[in-house]
């Protein structure tokens, strides 16, 4: 039988310094995925995701299995695709409960593109 542990805030043994959780969390990626945007998307493994949603050609959102505080976090992205040389993915609209990416050609005209292999990290406060 699995143990749970649940705690608000951490003291010492004498009770001092006392630390929200939030801040032991603090620098934490909150939400990654490895995605397929040709064809049928579909991630290949995830955190914090609860769904992809495919947009139409190099737009795909994902929703947030827990919400992020605030619209305010850090997006990482990166690719690496046979399809589209010198393609980048990066970020189009966020909300506390999804980010929508977009991934473009480098090489033509900076043309909305379906790549394989797509990456994207958050960081940022969980509500």
């Amino acid at each position: 039988m699995a143990s749970i542990l649940r705690v608000n805030t951490l003291t010492d043994a004498s009770s001092n310094n006392s630390t929200p959780m939030a801040t032991v969390n603090q620098g934490t990626a909150k939400f990654w995925v490895k995605w397929n945007g040709t064809g049928t998307v579909a991630t290949s493994d995830s955190f914090n995701s609860s769904g992809i949603t495919d947009n139409g050609t190099g737009l795909t959102t994902f929703g947030f299995s827990t919400n992020m505080g605030n619209v305010n976090y850090s997006l990482a992205t990166t690719n690496s695709s046979v399809e589209a040389n010198n393609s980048q993915t990066n970020f189009n609209t966020a909300t506390t409960s999804t980010i929508k990416m977009e991934t473009r050609s480098g090489t033509a005209a900076d043309a909305l593109t379906d790549t394989s292999q797509n990456f994207g990290q958050i960081n940022g406060d969980s509500a």
